[in-house]
């Protein structure tokens, strides 16, 4: 899609999404806040879906999450910290996109792992009495996890043999 379609696109999301939070907020009482957060994220999710740009995804996927994690405070989930899994998952969603769909360019890289495993992992751990109690667990998975994504990259780098070098 050319920039200028692009853009076009992306202008008439953006306008009705607001014309839909407006709408939202007018209906949806005390929700409403919840459900515009999570519009906007989908509607960035979109129009990142659109334009494969990167600058859309992250407002995207955080504001996604935000408003997922607080709608489900508000439905009285009470595992953890909604709002902080919701959050933590929105940048973990950042890196799944990123790495999944965009591929339009270089992989702007797992950065979004480091606030998004922080932020799942502190709400996660008032379910387990507190970040104590879950800190030996939580330490222990990521030098697995860290190890195995040494192990992966090392084993998928095996150097190709060149056949041209050997006599016929």
């Amino acid at each position: 899609m050319d920039d200028r379609k692009a853009g076009t696109v992306v202008g008439g999301l953006v306008l009705v999404g607001v014309g839909l939070a407006l709408l939202v907020v007018q209906f949806a009482g005390d929700a409403g806040g919840s459900l515009v957060l999570t519009g906007l994220g989908l509607g960035f999710l979109v129009a990142h879906g659109f334009t494969r740009r990167y600058g859309l995804l992250v407002p995207g996927g955080v504001l996604a999450g935000l408003g997922v994690g607080l709608l489900a405070e508000r439905a009285g989930i009470s595992f953890g910290e909604p709002v902080l899994i919701g959050l933590g998952a929105g940048f973990v969603v950042v890196w799944g996109f990123d790495a999944l769909v965009t591929r339009s360019g270089p992989p702007a890289g797992w950065w979004p792992l480091i606030p998004g495993g922080i932020l799942l992992f502190t709400g996660v751990a008032p379910a387990f009495g507190s970040i104590d109690a879950l800190l030996p667990f939580g330490l222990g998975l990521a030098f697995v996890v860290a190890g195995a994504v040494l192990l992966i990259r090392g084993l998928g780098r095996g150097e190709k043999k060149d056949d041209t070098s050997r006599p016929t």
